[in-house]
């Protein structure tokens, strides 16, 4: 990867491309987490929608988030969404950490944190309302 690059911008594919691309598609998720767990780290598939190696942005520009590393050369403990979580899930992780690995501040990562609690009880609250 070349130096100081960190995105990729947005191109439209040609017509011939796509059709290259529907040709060629290869399903890169692994649908469950026992598939993956216990695999070879740093994870090797980095289209993986799990994978913290690229970062697609709303306008679909896509950004590495280790900048002049090889998919090879990140740390074992930051290239999986999946592994960061379990690690979040025994204690292992502080808030201070977790923003560190996501370049974001500690304040940032708790607000993610209750908004994503706040989603997790709403289908529950709506269930309540309706008995």
């Amino acid at each position: 990867m070349p130096q100081g690059k960190s995105s990729i911008a947005l191109r439209h594919l040609t017509k011939v491309e796509r059709l290259e691309a529907q040709e060629t598609q290869v399903v890169i998720d692994r649908p469950f987490r026992s598939e993956c767990k216990g695999g070879s780290r740093p994870c090797p598939l980095v289209g993986c929608r799990y994978n913290l190696y690229l970062n697609v942005l709303e306008s679909g520009t896509i950004q590495f988030a280790h900048p002049g590393r090889d998919p090879e050369d990140v740390p074992e403990d930051e290239s999986c969404s999946l592994d960061i979580a379990d690690r979040v899930e025994n204690g292992e992780l502080t808030l201070d950490t977790l923003g560190k690995l996501f370049r974001l501040t500690r304040e940032r990562i708790r607000q993610i944190e209750s908004t994503a609690l706040l989603k997790l009880k709403l289908p529950a609250r709506k269930l309540g309302a309706e008995r």
